[in-house]
């Protein structure tokens, strides 16, 4: 551990000097001559006081021309009039420290950042779109094992698809870069929503320590790390019994909000159900799938999506029936003892809703 902060340091450090570097060459000649001249402007101006020479043509001049030299100078170091003359390799490192809603941000710095995030790999954006995908990888490090279909049946790791190359006609990285409609302020969808791959016969909860029990998958896996999540914090027993078993039939990516949309709070289920359905391709989310991301992001990042502060919980699209009448599901409330489930007839004002998009194989 200590040796990965020692080295992160030193890449960083690196960078910055690399930048500094860069910039005291490119700066260095022009900015010489103007703060030269206006040096100068001000010297003289100086000296024709103590000369008391009062000539208002003189001094006219003289307050014209460091106003110029000023001015030069402003505009030589303002980022919207400098070229960009940076390595490309070093800017793009530096890129790389950022995040979503960061590098979104600099590309309105100038068109010389614009073009330089933009290269026509799309690098900087492809690490973006993999640090918010849970896929192969996320699904390894959890220890996920599925029988083979022999006799006697081998467990072995699943083989999670490539994610989809399309989505609504355009391709997947400038959808993802695309601003998220369910939300007002302008976030892209590749900070606003997250791909995850939901495998085929994992279940949320469930009494056995089996390998589809994604509960025990998590408390395996987070065993004797108190500083995450180990499971669900609390499961209504009536939601476990209705669906904490139901398996998932068959595999798909999903794409799904990590808060619950613009407007969507304290509003009837059928509100919010229209709500999330203004989008095409968008439902209401799931028990399993919606747990999936809450764990995946826990473990891979720290972060507690749908949490306490403030208290949010996204309603589900499984029902369960109290005292003769069906009512929601919800799940969220996440904290450092994980997420709890319970279901809307206990009226939060903390429920709203999040959207799931679903990709199966082709």
């Amino acid at each position: 551990m200590t040796s990965y902060i020692t080295n992160s340091y030193r890449n960083v450090e690196g960078t910055i000097a690399n930048i500094a570097n860069c910039t005291r060459q490119h700066y260095t000649k022009r900015n010489v001559i103007i703060s030269a001249l206006a040096c100068a402007a001000l010297g003289t101006t100086y000296v024709v006081n103590s000369l008391t020479i009062r000539s208002r043509i003189i001094n006219g001049a003289i307050f014209i021309s460091c106003a110029i030299a000023v001015i030069g100078l402003w505009r030589s170091f303002h980022p919207r009039n400098s070229r960009f003359n940076m390595n490309l390799d070093t800017f793009q490192q530096a890129m790389g420290f950022l995040d979503s809603k960061d590098l979104a941000a600099s590309e309105k710095v100038s068109k010389d950042w614009k073009m330089n995030i933009n290269t026509e790999d799309q690098s900087l954006w492809k690490e973006q779109l993999k640090a918010i995908t849970y896929g192969q990888e996320a699904w390894d490090d959890l220890g996920y094992l599925v029988s083979n279909g022999e006799e006697p049946p081998l467990l072995k790791k699943i083989k999670v698809p490539p994610l989809p190359e399309i989505i609504d006609g355009m391709p997947l990285l400038e959808y993802m870069k695309a601003p998220d409609p369910y939300f007002k302020d302008g976030r892209l969808r590749m900070v606003s929503q997250r791909f995850f791959y939901v495998p085929a016969g994992i279940y949320a909860s469930g009494p056995l320590d089996e390998p589809n029990n994604l509960e025990k998958l998590v408390q395996h896996r987070t065993e004797g790390k108190p500083d995450i999540s180990t499971g669900f914090a609390c499961f209504n027993p009536v939601v476990l019994a209705a669906h904490g078993g139901t398996r998932v039939a068959e595999g798909y990516w999903a794409l799904m909000t990590v808060d619950v949309i613009d407007g969507s709070r304290e509003e009837s289920p059928a509100v919010q159900e229209a709500l999330i359905r203004a989008q095409p391709g968008y439902e209401m989310t799931e028990l399993t799938p919606a747990s999936i991301c809450i764990f995946m992001e826990r473990i891979r990042t720290g972060k507690c999506i749908f949490g306490q502060n403030p208290w949010i919980f996204t309603l589900l699209k499984e029902q369960v029936e109290y005292n003769g009448r069906m009512y929601p599901v919800v799940v969220g409330g996440s904290g450092p003892a994980g997420p709890g489930v319970s279901s809307y007839h206990f009226d939060y004002v903390e429920d709203g809703a999040s959207g799931l998009r679903k990709f199966f194989r082709s």
